[in-house]
């Protein structure tokens, strides 16, 4: 998993969420897809991106994956 993220870093944003002390309680990744790195959803469960889009009636501009989502166990009630 760290060599995939290290590989799609250029494509990729990290966000974090804060709490009022400035402890980091969660974090997501965004990637752009540049259509030669593979995405979760491709790996995962075998969906052909590629083939996906060709089958739509509107060709988006850019697919984004969302993913890498973490959150400290310590926050969740």
């Amino acid at each position: 998993m760290v060599q995939e993220d290290v590989n799609s870093l250029s494509n990729s944003s990290y966000y974090v969420a804060y709490d009022n002390e400035k402890q980091i309680v969660g974090t997501v990744k965004t990637q752009k897809w540049n259509q030669i790195t593979s995405l979760s959803i491709e790996k995962d469960f075998g969906v052909n991106l590629k083939m996906l889009i060709q089958s739509l009636h509107c060709k988006p501009k850019e697919i984004y994956h969302i993913g890498r989502f973490a959150i400290d166990q310590n926050m969740v009630r």
